[in-house]
């Protein structure tokens, strides 16, 4: 196989492939409708991360604007949504303070997950995708020192694939370094003072265990547990130095460097997450009997969580 066919776990095919970029960014503005234009396009998931396989999904958020409606990404009763009703509240607010404008609600399974598949075929890609109005993005960077922004850590974790207009551009010359104390303290509550409450929920059967494995190969615990491990050093990193220390190489870095003592807990994990040959061994015997495996990733909590609270006593 040739260098340039050869899979990069950076470097998903839509960031790399512009033409097929620019055909989602069409047919999605088109089924958005409204009048809606695409202002930017961000990846956030494993690629990101350095830790995709060749199952691996590109996850992206996309920046909306329209001149008739504000965009609201709906994500079902059953979808969890960190921090959703705090949000709502959060968007009401921004409409109070905005030109009147009537809001256009998009649900997950209705709309991103039909939309994700369709395209994901006709295009030959493998991603999923979420929505955000753009007006209401700067709104929270605008009051970024009052309230946190779950935006924030999307932009400066991710890579921008699609930015014509330069916002995200404008943004990131805005933010970049510049430490919050109120972030600083959300994620040491989010990150920092526990594990994600969600690695805890994925100890036990999820109805969303089969679509994930289907969408991109991957146990959903070993996604959370991995993700408990990167957030807490990039919580932690950024607490120090305003700067997310977040890409799969940084991170085992830090913790060799910092808690060696937990480096083979540490990397078997992200072996799970990141070895292409094991975690589709792992992936097929999940599917053939969870149930070992649940036990499994429920004996090992103890351990994940003594290691997110040591991240938090260091002084760095």
């Amino acid at each position: 196989m040739s260098s340039e066919h050869r899979f990069d776990p950076g470097c998903s095919e839509l960031a790399s492939d512009s033409e097929k970029l620019a055909h989602l960014v069409a047919e999605i503005e088109k089924r958005l409708g409204h009048g809606a234009k695409i202002v930017g396009v961000l990846e956030i998931g494993s690629f990101t991360k350095d830790e995709a396989v060749p199952t691996s999904d590109s996850d992206l958020r996309i920046y909306v604007e329209s001149p008739d409606v504000y965009f609201w990404q709906g994500w079902g009763a059953d979808r969890k949504a960190t921090g959703k009703p705090e949000k709502e509240q959060y968007f009401l607010s921004f409409l109070e303070t905005s030109p009147d404008l009537p809001r256009v609600t998009y649900e997950w399974e209705e709309f991103n997950e039909p939309i994700s598949h369709e395209l994901s075929e006709s295009l030959g890609i493998n991603f999923e995708f979420g929505i955000a109005d753009a007006r209401f993005v700067r709104h929270q960077f605008d009051n970024l020192r009052l309230k946190p922004c779950g935006e924030y850590e999307l932009l400066f974790q991710g890579k921008v694939l699609y930015d014509p207009l330069k916002i995200l551009a404008d943004w990131y010359s805005r933010y970049y370094g510049a430490r919050c104390q109120t972030l600083c303290d959300h994620y040491q509550v989010r990150y920092l003072d526990h594990p994600p409450f969600e690695v805890a929920l994925h100890t036990k059967p999820d109805r969303f265990d089969r679509h994930k494995i289907e969408k991109s190969g991957q146990i959903l615990w070993v996604k959370w547990a991995v993700r408990a491990l990167r957030d807490a050093v990039a919580s932690k990193t950024y607490q120090a130095t305003g700067k997310f220390t977040y890409r799969k190489q940084e991170v085992l870095d830090f913790y060799r460097k910092h808690l060696p003592q937990h480096m083979d807990f540490i990397e078997l994990l992200y072996i799970w997450k990141t070895d292409e040959t094991v975690r589709a061994k792992m992936v097929q015997e999940f599917l053939d009997d969870p149930n070992p495996f649940f036990d499994e990733f429920a004996s090992m909590m103890p351990k994940l969580e003594s290691i997110v609270a040591d991240v938090n006593r260091l002084e760095l």
